[in-house]
């Protein structure tokens, strides 16, 4: 998909600077697969486990006071489109290194004895 982006792109649209963005948004979340990925598996790995209220709360946190709070700093500073496509970056970011120092703590496998 990465690679053919912009064909994609020109074929649901023709507006140049809507190409454009689409493009850059495509490339943005072609880079974030891996973090994608992570989060999935870690999440689906740590509710499986019992430990439902933290991969719950690192999502929504990561969500809301990263995604939402930055995208909204950009905007208010009237920073361009691409910035918030960047709030993304930084929200799975977070999410993964949260995520992963969870699973890597092991306190999850407490979780369902208390």
């Amino acid at each position: 998909i990465i690679a053919g982006a912009e064909p994609i792109a020109r074929w649901m649209i023709d507006d140049p600077e809507v190409v454009r963005l689409t493009v850059v948004f495509i490339y943005v979340l072609g880079g974030l697969q891996p973090l994608m990925a992570m989060e999935f598996a870690l999440t689906g790995s740590l509710r499986g486990a019992g430990d439902t209220r933290f991969p719950l709360l690192t999502v929504l946190s990561g969500l809301i006071f990263v995604r939402c709070v930055l995208a909204g700093i950009f905007a208010w500073l009237d920073f361009s489109v691409e910035w918030i496509f960047y709030a993304l970056i930084a929200d799975y970011i977070v999410k993964a290194t949260m995520l992963t120092l969870r699973f890597r703590g092991g306190r999850w496998k407490t979780v369902i004895k208390s």
